[in-house]
C-alpha cells in the first residue's frame, strides 16, 4: 500500500470518528449542543488524537489506521447501545466512560496489532 493511501485512509477514519461524535453532540442531544455536549465532544476525540499521534511518532501509518479503526468500531457499538438498544437507565454513561477506555485499552491494542501487521508486510510495502 502506498504511503499516500495509508495517510488518506487514516485521515478518512479520523474524520468518521470525529464526525460520529460531532453528530452525537449536535444532533442527538435532546436540547441541542450545550457546554456539556461540547466538552463531551472534546473528551471523545482524545482517543483519535492519541492514535494519530502514535502514527506520527512511529512514522507508521498502519499503527494509526488499525488503532483508529478499532476505536471507531467500539464507538459505533457504544452509539448503538446508547441510542438504539439501551439496556437500562444508565446506558448513556457509556458516552462518558468509553473515552477513558479507548486510549487506555483500545488504542494500545490496536497499535500493537498494527505494529505486528506492519512487521509481517514485505519490506517494499512497509516503507514509510
Amino acid at each position: 500500500m502506498r504511503p499516500y493511501i495509508r495517510a488518506a485512509t487514516l485521515a478518512a477514519l479520523l474524520s468518521l470518528g470525529i464526525g460520529l461524535h460531532a453528530y452525537i453532540t449536535f444532533f442527538m442531544s435532546a436540547d441541542g449542543p450545550d457546554s456539556f455536549g461540547v466538552g463531551l465532544l472534546k473528551w471523545a476525540i482524545v482517543p483519535y488524537l492519541v492514535a494519530a499521534a502514535l502514527a506520527l511518532i512511529s512514522r507508521n501509518a498502519l499503527i494509526g489506521i488499525v488503532a483508529v479503526a478499532l476505536v471507531l468500531l467500539v464507538d459505533a457499538w457504544t452509539y448503538y447501545e446508547v441510542f438504539f438498544h439501551p439496556k437500562g437507565s444508565t446506558a448513556a454513561l457509556a458516552l462518558l466512560w468509553m473515552p477513558i477506555w479507548n486510549p487506555v485499552l483500545v488504542v494500545p491494542i490496536g497499535a500493537f496489532v498494527g505494529w505486528i501487521w506492519s512487521g509481517m508486510l514485505p519490506a517494499d510495502q512497509n516503507a514509510p
